[in-house]
């Protein structure tokens, strides 16, 4: 019995080791900009249940410089395979160097963590390899939004999602 255990055990482990890179890869194969979209949206509603408004970051890569941030008011399919492209050679092209974040948000809810007390408020999420956003720091270490000042503050009327609206971005 305890044999079947450890060979059950041990087949999971594999599973799980194989299938991982898998499921992203399928995931990666699949993201799109309403996909990317509803993932904003549930990550915001979800995660930062006081901020009225978010921006959303995708990665740039200048002639011959390093990663930068670009603000977004609207993502096109275009524009969104074009992001994917840069960040599929920044992974496996040694392509545009940089501790920058591929897919950033910045959200609005610090003034009022700043009001009610909150020290620990985290304003910028990164993109995970796992497909969704997490704090730019944390108890599961997080990434690197940006270098310091590397990119053009969020402020409502650059808003890519809102509280009363979602995503509020163009087409």
């Amino acid at each position: 019995m305890r044999l079947r255990h450890l060979a059950l055990f041990w087949i999971a482990a594999l599973a799980i080791y194989f299938l991982t890179p898998l499921y992203k890869l399928v995931f990666w194969l699949t993201l799109d900009a309403p996909m990317l979209d509803r993932l904003v949206d549930e990550h915001m509603r979800t995660m930062h249940g006081t901020a009225e408004y978010a921006c959303l970051y995708t990665v740039v890569c200048p002639p011959g410089g390093e990663a930068q941030l670009q603000l977004r008011t609207s993502l096109t399919h275009a524009e969104m395979a074009q992001v994917k492209n840069t960040i599929w050679r920044r992974k496996f092209e040694d392509y545009c160097p940089g501790r920058t974040t591929n897919f950033g948000l910045e959200n609005s809810g610090e003034a009022e963590a700043l009001e009610r007390g909150w020290d620990r408020y985290r304003r910028r999420d990164v993109w995970t390899s796992g497909g969704g956003f997490m704090g730019e720091s944390g108890r599961f270490s997080g990434g690197s939004f940006a270098p310091f000042n590397g990119w053009t503050p969020c402020t409502r009327d650059k808003a890519y999602w809102t509280r009363e609206h979602g995503i509020v971005a163009r087409r």
